[in-house]
C-alpha cells in the first residue's frame, strides 16, 4: 500500500483488481448439439467511476471454435 500522509489518501492496488470467470455448457434446444461458453477476465477500477476491463471470451459448438474474443473497455460514468 502506497500512503500519502500529507494528503491523508492511501492506494492499494490490489483492492483495485477484480478477477472473474463464466463457464457454461450444454445442448443447444434447436439440434441437440454440445455448446460450451467460456469467459474470464480482469477488472481494475481507476478511480470510483472509472475502470478498466480486459477480457477473453470463447464459445465451442460441437467441440468446433465458433468464437475466440479478446476485449479491452474502459467504463466510465459521470
Amino acid at each position: 500500500m502506497l500512503h500519502c500522509p500529507a494528503v491523508g489518501a492511501s492506494w492499494t492496488p490490489l483492492r483495485s483488481l477484480t478477477l472473474y470467470a463464466n463457464y457454461l455448457t450444454g445442448n443447444n434446444v434447436s439440434n441437440g448439439q454440445s455448446l460450451r461458453e467460456l469467459e474470464t477476465g480482469v477488472i481494475y477500477q481507476l478511480t470510483v467511476n472509472a475502470s478498466i476491463t480486459l477480457l477473453y471470451r470463447d464459445l465451442q459448438m460441437a467441440a468446433i471454435d465458433q468464437l475466440n474474443l479478446y476485449q479491452a473497455k474502459l467504463n466510465y460514468s459521470f
